[in-house]
């Protein structure tokens, strides 16, 4: 129950970084601006590389993401979210590892945000 506890802890340490400290990247082939990763957040956590996700929607609609991706099995892991309306907080989810939504990435070799997050 404590690492539960951690872990939630580490998620909202994470999701409210200061915004100096930001440097958002738009995923090639996303629709302009609606999906971004926060490069400077790219962080190891044994096989995962974890790092914040920002989908705007609209101009007044914006979701941020802390997620995880295990490059070497072409896997990408939910982990917290954060909807934004009109500048304020209308829902937020922390995922349980248990239950975490993971997706399979066809093709892992050509898919952006792995390309992304993966390299360097």
């Amino acid at each position: 129950m404590m690492r539960f506890g951690l872990g939630l802890t580490l998620t909202a340490a994470l999701l409210a970084s200061p915004a100096f400290a930001q440097q958002w990247r738009a995923i090639p082939g996303a629709p302009a601006g609606s999906l971004s990763v926060d490069t400077s957040s790219i962080k190891r956590d044994g096989a995962w590389r974890v790092f914040r996700t920002r989908a705007i929607a609209s101009k007044s609609s914006v979701m941020l993401g802390l997620m995880a991706a295990d490059c070497k099995a072409g896997v990408i892991e939910f982990r917290a979210q954060r909807a934004y309306k009109d500048g304020k907080l209308v829902k937020e989810r922390t995922f349980p590892v248990a239950q975490r939504p993971k997706q399979k990435v066809a093709n892992p070799s050509n898919d952006a945000l792995l390309k992304l997050v993966c390299t360097g």
